[in-house]
């Protein structure tokens, strides 16, 4: 990292000594910011891992690093997971889209528009447009049909009336005839109306799309010889169709308000639609117009289709058809992805970790990247010596230190966790404050949780078993859990003294009674340190009984009693440790009715006390502590639920 810093450094250096003027700062931002990307791709670079590359599949494999393969599993596994999503999108965009075209062509035929509208407008001459409008009057096809047109009817095909009584007018308000916005017209052949605009319309001053190359020469010469005057027939000495186009189409440009006005109806150059008028309210000076409905009108007057409405449409259709195939595309590219790439390692995509994952490879205090980490962490459990069921393993970094570490998936299996959390738990040992049987570990300043994995089987004891090993390779665990034992009912005492209200005169306790006490609440400790450790399964099948605290204090508080030469010589053995009794050891009489004395060790007989109320030679019974109240249920029927 910092011979990417010196490169940027002396990049700089040698960038500045070239900055003389205003011209050169773009360059020196230019290159500064080309530098800065570089060392962003280097550490990317640096930080990303590739495990389905050639080399790294040799050099991890899943037997070795089941962990590492779990978590690329995972993420490829999430990926394929968003083919539902996939299939979701596709499918409804897809019934979108066809009810879109089914919609729009069956009651408004859209296709019908667009078809003319992208590809009109279409010639017609008049020979065509006779046939186009007998093909009109008998019905067109469904499907597909010409409707945007331009038409050339010839010369004074197009009737002119001979005075203001024979004009068919059309406007805006029919009821007060105000607003004169169109002129019908006759064609003479074929026989139908043309509606055209009054200067008030815009349409009127719009220049129409023609097309002039497909007009003929003879209606190109009409059109050119409207637009000349008498002083300007120059077009009688051109001889090329291109000169005729070139001109009208200047001057079209030029003023097309003036070209509409003398060049359109004279010359019967026409671009629109056919349609009915039989609805429409037509007048003359003195009357109505009556329109039939075997009558045909051309329009004029407005656009054959609205732009805005044909570019929302045409919106909506490629956006529903572009999301169709983006999802389509996007299903097809995890298939080949996961099916052929990821298989056979054809493409190296880097290995995701969650920030969950990385929350508890932090906890391993190790300064590589987090892949490295995660490399780590399997190799340490591959080489754990403290395993249960492959599922609770005790490590240890290079630094010694010890870890917990719990999995939530069975490595031998390919599993992948609902909630997208990590498929292990680490702990640091000298975070561990005690470890229960149903709830889990409790660890931590602030007392968190780690719950026992559901995965494991209820017959397994985790607690015990980590326990166990943890009083035998971890001092700290070990001194903890002495200190627990010794002064954990100090703690409550003192807690329960401080609760207490009101004035309470006590007497004076001797120092008998007060050791009585004192051992009575070190036998109730000791006993609820080792009933937590038990899940409600061992409770079930292995109750803990021990002898009542109060029974157990009593003989604690007794003057013990030491082995003379004479039972020496008996050659008393302990049945609880084997031993013989040995002058000077201290012994104990279980409190049995058989008329031979059971006697033990006092240390084994205490020991004894504490995890059982029976005799061991006779199964004689002293006062068994009561069970307690039982709040495991819970957490067991969540295990064998899951």
């Amino acid at each position: 990292m910092s011979e990417n810093k010196l490169s940027v450094i002396s990049n700089v250096d040698s960038i500045t000594s070239y900055i003389k003027g205003g011209r050169q700062v773009f360059y020196f931002i230019f290159i500064l910011l080309h530098c800065v990307m570089t060392q962003n791709d280097v550490k990317e670079a640096k930080t990303s891992f590739y495990l389905h590359s050639k080399t790294n599949r040799r050099l991890y494999p899943p037997n070795k690093y089941p962990l590492t393969h779990l978590l690329d599993y995972q993420t490829v596994a999430k990926r394929w997971s968003k083919q539902l999503v996939y299939v979701k999108h596709f499918k409804y965009t897809f019934i979108l889209l066809l009810l879109f075209i089914l919609f729009s062509t069956i009651f408004f035929q859209l296709h019908i528009y667009a078809y003319n509208s992208f590809f009109g407008p279409f010639h017609l001459n008049l020979n065509d447009f006779t046939k186009y409008v007998e093909n009109y009057k008998n019905g067109q096809s469904w499907f597909k049909r010409i409707e945007y047109i331009q038409v050339e009817l010839g010369e004074n095909n197009i009737r002119n009336p001979l005075n203001a009584y024979e004009t068919i007018r059309r406007y805006s308000d029919p009821i007060t005839r105000r607003h004169y916005v169109g002129t019908y017209k006759k064609v003479k052949t074929p026989p139908i109306y043309v509606k055209l605009p009054t200067r008030v319309r815009k349409h009127f001053h719009l220049r129409h799309p023609f097309d002039f190359s497909l007009y003929s020469i003879r209606t190109l010469k009409c059109i050119v010889k409207k637009l000349q005057s008498e002083s300007e027939r120059t077009y009688q000495t051109w001889i090329e169709k291109s000169e005729y186009i070139k001109y009208i189409n200047e001057e079209y440009s030029k003023n097309a308000t003036r070209f509409n006005m003398l060049a359109l109806s004279k010359c019967g150059i026409l671009i629109g639609y056919l349609y009915c008028p039989m609805y429409e309210k037509a007048f003359l000076p003195t009357k109505e117009y009556p329109f039939y409905k075997t009558d045909i009108a051309f329009d004029m007057t407005r656009q054959y289709y609205p732009f805005y409405s044909l570019v929302i449409v045409t919106l909506i259709f490629l956006w529903l058809l572009l999301k169709t195939l983006f999802y389509f595309i996007l299903y097809l590219i995890n298939i080949i992805y996961v099916k052929i790439c990821y298989k056979y390692g054809l493409l190296a995509v880097p290995l995701v970790l969650s920030e969950d994952v990385l929350e508890e490879l932090w906890l391993l205090n190790n300064d590589d990247s987090p892949h490295e980490q995660l490399l780590q962490l399997d190799e340490m459990i591959q080489n754990s010596q403290y395993e249960l069921e492959k599922q609770l393993f005790i490590i240890k970094n290079s630094s010694e230190q010890l870890f917990v570490v719990l999995l939530r998936v069975n490595l031998q299996q390919n599993q992948c966790l609902e909630d997208n959390l990590s498929p292990f738990i680490i702990c640091p040992v000298t975070d561990i404050i005690k470890i229960v049987g149903d709830a889990g570990i409790c660890y931590g300043v602030d007392a968190s949780w780690i719950p026992w994995t559901p995965i494991m089987g209820i017959e397994i004891s985790q607690s015990q078993w980590l326990h166990d090993n943890l009083m035998v390779i971890s001092e700290h665990y070990r001194e903890q859990y002495e200190y627990r034992r010794e002064h954990e009912y100090e703690v409550i005492n003192q807690f329960m003294r401080s609760c207490s209200t009101g004035r309470q005169r006590t007497g004076r306790k001797t120092e008998s009674e007060a050791k009585f006490e004192r051992f009575l609440h070190h036998e109730q400790t000791l006993q609820n340190i080792e009933r937590e450790r038990q899940s409600y399964y061992d409770r079930m099948v292995s109750p803990f009984l021990p002898a009542t605290p109060k029974f157990i204090a009593e003989f604690r508080i007794k003057e013990k009693t030491l082995v003379d030469a004479t039972m020496e010589n008996e050659n008393y053995i302990c049945v609880i440790c084997q031993e013989p009794l040995r002058l000077d050891d201290s012994y104990e009489i279980w409190p049995c009715p058989s008329p031979i004395a059971h006697i033990f060790h006092y240390d084994c007989m205490l020991d004894h006390l504490r995890n059982k109320h029976t005799c061991p030679m006779c199964r004689h019974e002293v006062d068994a502590a009561a069970p307690i109240e039982d709040h495991g249920l819970l957490q067991f029927l969540r295990r064998i639920m899951v």
